[in-house]
């Protein structure tokens, strides 16, 4: 129980502004999360990982089939959204320049895919942004099965602490709790060692697909339990009638007689009475093959229509004659993702004011993440031909760096500009060298004219 935090509808973690939120008020968040929230998102880890907990019955049925649709799923959507990773730039040379130098150094990109991997595999996750042993500003994604975050009770929700802990193997809880200002790490509610930080803010970040929390999974879970338990079932049949019983009738066979049938696969039926009801046969069960084959395939559509995930591997994607018939099969998921994109560029923006203040970019950039541009490119199948015509068409309608950011095989169109004016510079020098070379030898012909002339 809470004794004065509470949890609103969509799993947020509240604290009274106007209260100072103490350890043992932590406790109590910690207990909460180990109690509710975090074996859920756990077996949601091990539906990921094809190890969902119903696997392990043999009550229902023998053969235990997992078909992974949680992992294609979550990868589907994740490659679809950052499979090509999105440009972070600014207007300002000198300022994008050290950002993009601080992007390679921190290994950004990967990060934030597996923020958006998180993201639709839980609900949400959590970016925690520190400072290493070198006073280097790092970021790593912190799970939700392992962390949470405080907020207060305002509209606003405001950031209080960011709780991040494990249970050891004694059941011993050790961790560390962020604040705005300060580190505190504990072992069992005692304080072991606190620190400042410079953030001017709780270094972590929430990231989500949706207001609501809920996973690409969430609603689907029942439709993939039912699938894997249809597929076990039908394997059961296979192995039935792989295993058929031979039934006979009005025979006395001994052990010799049983191998020899086996061996030789011949029932030789020799009647001593005219009258003898001899039979032989194998033992079959009612087939259910074409009710079992509809059943899968209407599971899997409708795994694939509710989760608004595209299966790329339906025939229908093989008939696609042009990439906006594509774009139209994969219009789901472009909605889904354009969600995600609008939540995920929010959060980022909050992330980079917080680097800001311990990374040096330059004058100016001390609210960075606001003036930051988010350019995030789906990952379809692209017809370079097709983009190389649109750009010529807005050739002198829009700007250069607008046009080039229509052409998926250019990543960073301010880069891209830098490399064109410099190979024109390049061009030029080349012709003044030329120039006076041809120049040059021009005078050495005259001259020697000249001197002909004279003799």
């Amino acid at each position: 129980m809470l004794t004065k935090g509470s949890i609103d509808y969509n799993g947020n973690y509240l604290f009274p502004r106007d209260q100072d939120l103490t350890q043992d008020d932590i406790k109590e968040f910690i207990d909460y999360h180990r109690a509710n929230d975090a074996p859920v998102f756990k077996e949601k880890l091990d539906y990921y990982l094809a190890h969902p907990k119903n696997s392990n019955r043999i009550d229902d049925y023998h053969n235990h089939l997992v078909v992974n649709m949680s992992k294609y799923l979550v990868d589907t959507l994740n490659g679809f959204f950052v499979g090509i990773p999105p440009t972070i730039k600014i207007d300002d040379d000198s300022i994008n320049q050290a950002l993009q130098d601080w992007l390679n150094e921190s290994d950004f990109t990967d990060e934030l895919s597996e923020v958006s991997k998180q993201s639709s595999l839980y609900g949400k996750t959590y970016l925690l942004i520190y400072t290493n042993e070198n006073s280097e500003t790092k970021v790593t994604v912190v799970p939700p099965y392992s962390g949470f975050l405080i907020y207060d009770d305002s509209v606003a929700h405001e950031p209080l602490a960011f709780v991040q802990y494990a249970v050891g193997t004694d059941l011993s809880i050790n961790g560390t709790v962020y604040l705005a200002n300060q580190l505190v790490q504990f072992s069992n509610a005692t304080v072991v060692n606190e620190q400042s930080l410079l953030f001017q803010g709780v270094p972590a970040i929430e990231f989500y697909d949706n207001e609501e929390r809920t996973g690409i999974t969430d609603g689907v879970k029942t439709l993939i339990d039912a699938l894997n338990k249809t597929l076990s079932n039908k394997a059961d049949d296979v192995d039935y009638f792989a295993d058929a019983y031979l039934f006979l009738k009005g025979f006395q066979l001994d052990d010799g007689d049983q191998l020899a049938i086996k061996d030789s696969r011949l029932i030789q039926a020799i009647a001593q009475d005219s009258s003898a009801d001899i039979d032989a046969k194998f033992l079959e069960k009612p087939n259910a093959d074409a009710t079992q084959e509809h059943l899968i395939d209407r599971i899997t559509n409708l795994i694939f229509q509710i989760s608004m995930v595209a299966n790329i591997n339906d025939e229908v994607f093989g008939n696609a004659t042009s990439g906006r018939s594509l774009e139209y099969k994969l219009l789901s998921m472009r909605n889904l993702t354009s969600n995600k994109e609008r939540k995920f560029t929010k959060q980022l923006r909050k992330v980079f004011n917080l680097v800001a203040k311990t990374v040096s970019f330059g004058l100016n950039a001390d609210n960075l993440g606001n003036d930051l541009e988010f350019h995030f490119v789906r990952n379809l199948p692209n017809n370079n031909s097709e983009e190389a015509d649109t750009a010529n068409k807005l050739n002198g309608i829009v700007s250069q760096e607008t046009l080039l950011s229509t052409l998926s095989f250019v990543p960073d169109p301010k880069a891209e500009l830098k490399k064109i004016a410099d190979e024109q510079d390049e061009k030029v020098k080349r012709a003044v060298v030329n120039q006076k070379q041809f120049a040059g030898s021009d005078s050495e012909k005259s001259d020697d004219s000249d001197e002909d002339g004279e003799q």
